[in-house]
């Protein structure tokens, strides 16, 4: 009986060292892609933003195009190499006469990753940076009204009564 406890306590050990061996592997894997990530958006000229985390702890490059007066916002994670140039965008333009950004739209094929979420935060950010008044987006998918109207109530945005016209207003800081 001994014999065998002792058994399954080696085995048990060593399932475990594979499992962190596993782990480095692919913790690794992540850091390399995220490297070659941050390389290839300066090579093509992006300005990084951030690296955030997304809702499974992954981390995520956030950036934007050089050009000042293109205010997207762009997320690109790390599980893969850069082959498209990004897994989630915040399309916005601004118009200056009205001091507002317009959210044309927000694309991705990645849902309940937290990339959305991502994205509008530091769109929002750089609404408090160019001091517009607001963020004002219309709303095209009646099909999932129930969840764009949560995510755009989670980032402070007001729904009109028809539900397809939000509108963020900038706090003063």
């Amino acid at each position: 009986m001994l014999f065998t406890k002792r058994k399954q306590y080696e085995m048990s050990l060593k399932r475990r060292a594979d499992d962190v061996e596993s782990r480095n592997d692919q913790l690794e894997k992540k850091i390399d892609h995220l490297q070659y990530n941050l390389n290839r958006l300066l090579e093509l000229d992006y300005k990084i933003i951030a690296i955030e985390k997304d809702k499974l702890g992954d981390p995520v490059i956030v950036y934007r195009e050089r050009d000042e007066s293109s205010q997207n916002v762009y997320v690109k994670n790390c599980e893969t190499k850069l082959e498209e140039e990004w897994d989630f965008a915040a399309i916005a333009t601004y118009n200056e006469g009205e001091n507002l950004l317009r959210l044309e739209s927000i694309n991705g094929n990645a849902i309940n990753q937290g990339y959305g979420s991502v994205c509008l935060t530091y769109l929002q950010e750089i609404a408090h940076t160019l001091r517009v008044k607001k963020i004002v987006t219309k709303v095209s998918e009646p099909e999932s009204e129930e969840r764009i109207e949560h995510f755009f109530k989670k980032h402070d945005f007001i729904m009109d009564s028809t539900k397809s016209y939000a509108e963020w207003v900038r706090p003063y800081r």
